[in-house]
């Protein structure tokens, strides 16, 4: 059940169960309270104008559901993301990968493989999602860093952006990069003749170079 629809059947249950008894005008009755002055607002408007009680308070629940708060307090971001994007993956080679744990060539590769998957179109989000560049740094900076520098609120501050935004961003890459499986993880051809084993021997070594120094 939708917030829209638990709200319809409270005030549709404050309507049955005699909300006159709480417009009494003994204050005794009622204590001085923000939630019965709230209830007190509801149930009058409720009692005067039902369908007007409706729709207001469902503009409210519509509104929770998407900010998930009652009292959204702006953060303050800056993110680092356009520094190690820009400068650092053009012009300074060690930082970005101190960053992102992998050269600026092998982001480009990693970056043409997974960015045509599906999940980075996907029509029915809410927010429109971060270029798919960020979201791959986004997911590498969680894996190459550990301790409290791999969680969610830390990788949120760097980039600048949601915890929310930093796990769908996350879970985005997994899905394409597990898309990849077949076509990038395969158990070694029959050796025959020396060129084939050379050729074998060095997919692994640049596979194994590639996993511990990115």
């Amino acid at each position: 059940m939708v917030a829209t629809e638990i709200v319809t059947e409270c005030v549709e249950t404050l309507l049955e169960e005699e909300p006159l008894l709480l417009l009494d005008s003994d204050e005794d009755m009622i204590e001085d309270n923000e939630e019965d002055t709230l209830l007190i607002d509801i149930t009058i408007k409720a009692v005067e104008d039902p369908l007007s009680a409706v729709t207001d308070i469902t503009k409210k629940a519509e509104a929770l559901e998407t900010m998930r708060t009652v009292t959204p307090q702006p953060t303050a971001r800056c993110s680092q993301l356009p520094l190690v994007l820009g400068a650092f993956k053009s012009k300074d080679p060690i930082r970005f990968r101190r960053n992102l744990r992998v050269s600026s060539s092998s982001f480009d590769v990693l970056l043409a493989k997974v960015g045509s998957n599906p999940v980075f179109n996907d029509d029915n989000s809410r927010r429109k999602q971060l270029p798919v560049n960020m979201q791959l740094a986004i997911a590498l900076y969680r894996f190459g860093h550990n301790g409290s520098t791999s969680t969610v609120e830390h990788v949120a501050q760097w980039r600048g952006v949601s915890a929310g935004m930093v796990v769908k961003a996350t879970r985005a890459v997994m899905k394409a990069v597990l898309a990849l499986h077949d076509e990038v993880i395969k158990w070694p051809t029959k050796v025959v003749g020396g060129s084939q084993e050379q050729g074998t021997v060095c997919e692994l070594s640049c596979l194994s170079e590639w996993i511990l120094h990115g």
